[in-house]
């Protein structure tokens, strides 16, 4: 069960983004004479990049108050105008200049963008979980399904360390919860979403990932072809109600399987049951042992075991043997 949230947060400008402002506004603060005004197709050639490119540059620092146009330039010999081809021209304003000169950083810019939040499936809060546009449905939630916005308020504010080990995207510096801007944007959306997954758990200990792969309900169908979820260590604090299930679980799964199979009931709790990895090896007497195997064909290839209760199960195949059987 997902929290698709959108909301409005601050975004950190990437090294490079501060290195090309940096450089942009240097050029702005330097003096040039009035035959050589600073206009976009001017400051795109000294800069050897796209002028559309420099153009939205330009707009991001007019948005953040670094930069002002238009700034009234001389007319050209002749003609009217505020430069070349009456094109504006830009200068940098008083923080601007500061940033220029390095005693200033550039402001987190405002974004609205949408994070996916897991529901546990006991009473807690929500836990952040790195989704890129699931193959998710929406669903018709209940009276008491709530998002806390301090959950997200308190996710961005983790630090970067944090961010890199749960997939968290580490330019978000937190929560646009201010006045600006219009009363729309500043608003938090919360759609209800559902999707099925398989998880998996890959490598040895110290490489340890957990793998999500969407399961299509209509056929039962496994997406193998990418995970839709790769976790790495951190795996457990994302979401730790995946534990695997206890002896009795499996124990109770094993007695439900036999029931729904005709099976003796006497000797199916016989049977000595081992979780190896993947696998639960069932240690039969043999008079079942021998049954199973028979009539293994009659069972259209059902040898998978699903244990626990609730939307969270855990799955293994059943691996016949006999009891003292190694």
């Amino acid at each position: 069960m997902l929290h698709r949230i959108e909301a409005p947060v601050a975004i950190t400008p990437s090294a490079a983004q501060e290195r090309l402002a940096r450089l942009l506004l240097g050029l702005l603060v330097s003096p040039s004479p009035a035959s050589d005004p600073a206009t976009t197709t001017r400051l795109a050639d000294r800069l050897h990049v796209d002028p559309q490119l420099l153009r939205r540059l330009l707009a991001d620092l007019e948005r953040a108050g670094l930069v002002r146009s238009p700034l009234t330039l001389p007319s050209p010999p002749g003609g009217e105008g505020k430069g070349e081809r009456g094109e504006e021209g830009w200068a940098a304003t008083p923080e601007g200049k500061q940033v220029a000169a390095g005693a200033a950083s550039l402001r987190p810019t405002r974004e609205r963008r949408t994070f996916y939040f897991s529901e546990p499936p006991v009473p807690g809060a929500p836990r952040f979980i790195p989704l890129d546009r699931p193959p998710s449905s929406s669903w018709s939630a209940t009276e008491d399904w709530r998002f806390d916005v301090g959950v997200l308020r308190a996710t961005a504010e983790q630090s970067a360390e944090w961010k890199r080990r749960h997939g968290f995207p580490v330019e978000v510096a937190g929560q646009v919860s201010d006045e600006t801007g219009e009363a729309w944007e500043r608003v938090v959306i919360d759609r209800p979403e559902q999707i099925l997954m398989l998880f998996v758990l890959s490598g040895a200990e110290a490489q340890e990932k957990l793998l999500g792969f969407t399961v299509r309900p209509d056929g039962w169908h496994l997406q193998m072809e990418r995970p839709l979820l790769s976790l790495g260590e951190g795996w457990r604090e994302v979401l730790p109600e995946l534990i695997e299930a206890s002896p009795e679980a499996w124990r109770s799964a094993w007695r439900t399987w036999g029931q729904l199979h005709g099976l003796p009931t006497v000797e199916v709790e016989a049977s000595y049951l081992e979780q190896q990895g993947v696998h639960l090896r069932v240690k039969a007497p043999q008079p079942l042992a021998e049954r199973l195997h028979a009539s293994r064909a009659d069972l259209k290839g059902e040898t998978w075991l699903l244990a626990g209760e609730g939307r969270l199960r855990s799955l293994a195949v059943i691996e016949l043997a006999e009891l003292g059987e190694r």
